[in-house]
């Protein structure tokens, strides 16, 4: 079965299960989180798995649902369901998309166990159904979370093979998990990463809430283990507490702590200059005096707020939209035909290889942006007359020592690399400085992998120095 989830999707699940992260549900605010983009409700894909593994009769009562998330899943992007295994006792299934491991769900029959009593002590957090802001819980608070979650409206109309084999108020459960985990704890800043579910006998006389207490929490990443009780369902959870979104400098902290060399007079080009190094390399040029066009590619709000913290210091900023993956040629002609300089900071998603072995998709995937996209921009930007313009090829320290899961993303940038070597070579016009860059903190990056990193002005400056002429070419 294939089947893919869209805005409309996103908005009927929230409404049925509560769970209105804007990781989920806000364009802007998603790609401020290292997905970089709405990705599905976990949850949501995996009733769906479920409600379409039911159209087939199945060999007894279901008394466990185990689910693993590995990977996001993008909305609006196909995914394809498979069963991997089936038998007297289990079913397990995996959801792909482009060749890759989603998640993984396994359904396990038999006879139900007696309900168990929920440990520990009544929790301080209550939240009710008519709530819709998610709690921006500190790592403190999350490792220490206890409280009741409500469950929501009767989800017989959206699953009803699966209310018809759990009973309503079970899937009612499942659903307030996505609640606890995206609006409670962790709550904002979640990332959902397993369920353990067992199905138990009915109970007469409990609360229709979800009970919830973490009883395990790792610092190191930010790991919590939530053990829950729902009418007629246990289920333990696993999610982590992702970094909040990377806030860069601000134009006036950069003025106080970075002084750019004057460069008056010069016109440049940013791409992806609504964000991340792309947002402080903007925000610096304004700084030196230097006309600068900062383009977004979806961050429109953000890129007309890089523009006023620029202006706002004296500098000269205008913004436009550039898709790197469309014809560059008509998207230049918005700009003047003497641009100095041009910083290429377009990225796709940085998704990271989930399973072993080189994945061609993935290679393609950021290929598409960091090779094709660059080389036919420098071919524009050739032919658009005989003013010499420098151009920015950020590259990365990956590329000496991939770290494991971003071998694709370090060839491509690799590949990017020795295209960049070829323009300088052959073109009369365009020159192409290559950089490999350090891993710095940005919205995409953060979480990669724990290490000490530079400031992104500090590294941004002496190369904008360079580009911009102020320090001759080494």
């Amino acid at each position: 079965m294939e089947r893919s989830f869209g805005e409309a999707h996103q908005r009927a699940f929230a409404g049925l299960s509560g769970d209105w992260n804007p990781m989920h549900m806000d364009a802007r605010a998603a790609r401020r989180t290292p997905a970089g983009f709405p990705v599905v409700h976990g949850v949501q894909s995996m009733l769906w798995a479920l409600e379409t593994l039911l159209a087939e009769p199945v060999p007894g009562v279901i008394r466990q649902i185990d689910a693993d998330f590995a990977r996001f899943l993008f909305v609006d992007d196909e995914a394809q369901l498979a069963v991997t295994k089936r038998t007297d006792t289990e079913i397990r299934a995996e959801l792909r998309c482009k060749g890759a491991r989603i998640s993984g769900y396994t359904l396990r029959f038999g006879a139900l166990p007696a309900a168990s009593p929920f440990a520990g002590e009544a929790g301080t957090i209550a939240y009710d159904a008519a709530r819709t802001d998610p709690l921006p819980l500190g790592w403190e608070e999350v490792a220490a979370a206890a409280g009741t979650v409500s469950l929501g409206p009767d989800p017989v109309e959206t699953y009803p093979r699966l209310c018809a084999a759990i009973g309503r108020a079970r899937v009612r459960g499942i659903l307030a998990l996505t609640r606890l985990v995206g609006m409670v704890s962790p709550g904002l800043h979640s990332t959902f990463h397993r369920i353990n579910a067992k199905i138990v006998e009915d109970e007469a006389g409990v609360a229709e809430e979800l009970r919830f207490r973490t009883v395990q929490a790792d610092e190191r990443f930010q790991l919590v283990t939530i053990e829950t009780a729902a009418p007629g369902l246990r289920a333990t959870v696993k999610a982590s507490r992702r970094a909040p979104p990377t806030a860069q400098p601000s134009s006036d902290v950069l003025r106080r702590d970075f002084r750019p060399r004057p460069a008056s007079g010069r016109k440049v080009l940013v791409i992806g200059g609504s964000r991340g190094i792309g947002e402080v390399t903007a925000k610096l040029l304004g700084l030196a005096e230097v006309e600068t066009f900062l383009s977004y590619a979806s961050g429109h709000e953000d890129a007309e707020a890089v523009r006023d913290e620029i202006a706002a210091e004296g500098g000269r900023a205008h913004v436009l939209r550039f898709d790197a993956l469309a014809d560059p040629v008509p998207q230049l002609s918005a700009l003047p035909d003497d641009l100095d300089s041009v910083y290429f900071f377009a990225t796709p998603r940085i998704a990271m290889r989930g399973g072993a072995g080189f994945d061609a998709a993935l290679f393609r995937h950021f290929c598409a942006i960091y090779v094709e996209a660059f080389g036919r921009l420098c071919e524009a930007l050739a032919a658009r007359g005989a003013h010499p313009v420098t151009v920015f090829y950020p590259s990365t320290v990956f590329v000496d020592e991939a770290p494991h899961g971003l071998a694709e993303y370090a060839m491509a940038k690799a590949a990017g690399e020795v295209l960049a070597a070829d323009i300088t070579r052959h073109s009369q016009t365009v020159r192409v400085i290559s950089v490999r860059l350090p891993r710095m903190a940005t919205d995409q990056t953060a979480g990669m992998i724990a290490q000490e990193m530079p400031s992104t002005a500090a590294v941004m400056l002496p190369l904008i120095d360079r580009i911009e002429g102020s320090i001759a070419p080494g």
